[in-house]
């Protein structure tokens, strides 16, 4: 009995570490300076096949962030919830309470999008899947867990 409760225990130990791969929280608190976010982001798989049964054109090679470490990004066929935005804009990284029952809080990333119809601030979050940081917003109602996610190349 007890070296199968010890077995058990091992086992739940060694899984653990993966949770965060398969279950991943999809609220981070995130330590990232500015050269950190920089970079080139792109809409991941499984988002635009999300997305394509919603007729949104949109595909992994043709949606992108292009983050500067100075605070400006170029969005390219970038996907917010049913709109598909392109153009020069400004970001931020901030905190944020969590929603939740708990007291932490959240990183989340601000994009500011000015046009000459319209001012948009884009707000998107942190997760992680596979050691690698993934930005994401809900597409449409949260409770349907659909996710919009940019990873970083």
């Amino acid at each position: 009995m007890v070296r199968a409760c010890a077995a058990v225990l091992i086992a739940l130990v060694l899984l653990t570490g993966c949770f965060p791969d398969y279950f991943p929280r999809h609220h981070l608190r995130v330590e990232l300076s500015p050269m950190d976010m920089a970079g080139h982001w792109h809409l991941g798989r499984e988002s635009a096949r999300m997305l394509k049964r919603y007729h949104i054109p949109a595909s992994t090679a043709d949606s992108w962030i292009d983050f500067s470490s100075d605070g400006h990004c170029g969005l390219h066929n970038f996907v917010d919830d049913d709109q598909v935005l392109s153009g020069k804009a400004t970001w931020k990284l901030d905190e944020e309470p969590d929603q939740g029952w708990g007291t932490r809080s959240t990183t989340v990333l601000h994009i500011m999008l000015q046009t000459a119809e319209r001012s948009d601030t884009i707000s998107l979050y942190f997760t992680r899947r596979h050691h690698r940081y993934v930005l994401w917003q809900y597409h449409g109602d949260s409770d349907d867990r659909e996710y919009i996610e940019y990873e970083s190349i």
